[in-house]
């Protein structure tokens, strides 16, 4: 008997079901792109009203990138554990509201540890669209997510303000 994830590989690429599966994948690769873009529109702002040091704006600069790397490594385990349909809208709706909850940060540390835990969460998005992947075609499912990065990136400027 074949486990469930060989039955799809085997399957031909259809984007009515791989396609949306992809676009939704490709919004967890625009939210990655769009924290990791932020920090850096973010980060003058910051310095100029919290009165950051070298030492802090380092912090606050590595803080998405340590959130991303723990998320990219924790996220799968759970998923193992709660599912993976579940597990991607968990990543989504602590990544929104943790953004909520760190853009009303009182204190530069605050914003720290909310930055640090959004970072998490938009991490454990990306990874749930790979057993989706038929494999006759490995570059056409990659190449269905990058163009989220791309528009991730391009809109955290104009979000900023």
């Amino acid at each position: 008997m074949l486990r469930g994830d060989q039955v799809v590989q085997g399957l031909p690429w259809r984007w009515g079901v791989q396609g949306k599966i992809f676009v939704i994948g490709g919004l967890g690769f625009a939210f990655d792109a769009w924290d990791v873009a932020l920090t850096g529109v973010m980060l003058p702002l910051l310095t100029k009203d919290f009165g950051l040091s070298g030492l802090e704006q380092g912090l606050f600069a590595a803080s998405s990138l340590a959130g991303m790397a723990v998320g990219a490594f924790s996220w799968g385990t759970v998923g193992d554990v709660l599912g993976r349909k579940r597990a991607f809208t968990v990543t989504l709706l602590i990544f929104a509201l943790v953004t909520l909850v760190g853009a009303a940060s009182p204190t530069f540390w605050f914003l720290l540890v909310t930055r640090f835990l959004a970072a998490s969460a938009s991490a454990g998005a990306c990874p749930w669209t790979t057993p989706w992947s038929p494999s006759s075609r490995p570059a056409r499912c990659a190449d269905a997510c990058s163009p989220g990065w791309t528009c991730g990136g391009r809109s955290a400027p104009p979000a900023a303000g």
